[in-house]
């Protein structure tokens, strides 16, 4: 159930923004709970990813 409480937090504030200038309840910094920090970071970079693209002489990590 806890794994399931936690998806629902993420969701339910995945547009909340570290200044606090997010939806729903304008949470900031800390209080942005941290699966959706996680969340957030993985979106981008994959969109940073897909954008950017990758080059056969890129480095690889």
């Amino acid at each position: 159930m806890q794994k399931s409480r936690t998806g629902l937090t993420a969701l339910r504030h995945g547009l909340e923004r570290w200044g606090g200038r997010g939806n729903p309840a304008a949470l900031s910094a800390e209080a942005v709970p941290l699966p959706v920090r996680v969340a957030v970071v993985a979106r981008d970079a994959e969109l940073w990813h897909r954008r950017a693209g990758y080059s056969r002489g890129s480095p690889s990590t």
